[in-house]
Parts: structure tokens; sequence; C-alpha cells
């Protein structure tokens, strides 16, 4: 009698065993469900919040002024090449008059000699040592602000 009791007992905890582990693995498996469940509304939510709250959080840790910066070197960098269209527009322009000054000496001298001739020629090297002080300016300034830039630029 006791054999088969134990045999009962022992078929008992075994089914008893089986039905908790059953019972176990259905909760956990439910459990893992929920968890998703949540765990997706969770994901959407923090999804939603950095859409939304991109530039507070750009703010916060800096990128903004990174990007704001970037958006003014930009225009910056835009500028200089206006800048430097102008002045080349303008030393072309400068060349396009002294080429017609030059013009204007050599048809000056078939027609007047050599009196004016020498007049001319002094006008004309004093008009081109301006026009080279000035380029010279142009360009000293130029590396002026180009040397500034770039120091302010390697600081940040």
């Amino acid at each position: 009698k006791k054999a088969v009791a134990y045999g009962e007992w022992k078929l008992l905890v075994v089914k008893r065993k089986r039905a908790m582990a059953f019972w176990r693995s259905g909760a956990l498996l439910w459990a893992w469900g929920e968890w998703i469940d949540i765990m997706q509304d969770v994901w959407a939510i923090k999804r939603q919040v950095r859409e939304k709250c991109a530039n507070v959080v750009a703010m916060i840790s800096g990128d903004m002024f990174t990007s704001a910066f970037r958006a003014w070197y930009g225009i910056v960098e835009r500028r200089n090449r206006a800048l430097k269209r102008w002045a080349m527009s303008t030393l072309t322009r400068m060349l396009g008059h002294w080429v017609e000054y030059t013009g204007t000496v050599r048809s000056v001298k078939g027609l007047m000699g050599r009196s004016l001739m020498s007049w001319s020629a002094k006008n004309a090297a004093a008009l081109l040592g301006r026009w080279a002080q000035i380029t010279d300016d142009r360009m000293y300034n130029r590396a002026v602000i180009n040397d500034a830039l770039r120091v302010w630029m390697h600081h940040w």
C-alpha cells in the first residue's frame, strides 16, 4: 500500500509540477505580450516627444548652437563670395578703365606730340601707382579679415 500511495503521490507531484510549469509559461507568455504592448506605447510616446521637442533637446545638448553657428557661417561664406565677386568686378572695371586710358594716351600721342605725351606719361604713372596702392590695400584688408575668421573658426 505504501508503494501504491507513494506512486500516486509522485504522479500527483509530477502532474502538479507540469501544471505549474504550464501555468507559469502561460503567465509568462501573457506578461511578455503585455510588456511588448506597454513598450510599444512607450516607444511611440518617446518618438513623438523626440519629434515635437527636437529644438529643445538640441538647445539643451548644444547642437542648436552648432547648427546656428553653421547657418551663420554659411551666410558669412556667401557674403565673402559676393564680396570677392564684387572686388573682382571692380578690378576688372579698373583694368577696363586703364585699357581705355592707355588707348586715349596712344591717340593723344599721335595728335599732340611730345610735350603732351610727357604730361600724359606722368599722369598714367600716377594712375597706375594709385591703382596698385588700392589693390594692395584691398589684398591686405582681405588677408587680415581671413586671418581673424580663421582664428575665430579654429577657436570654436
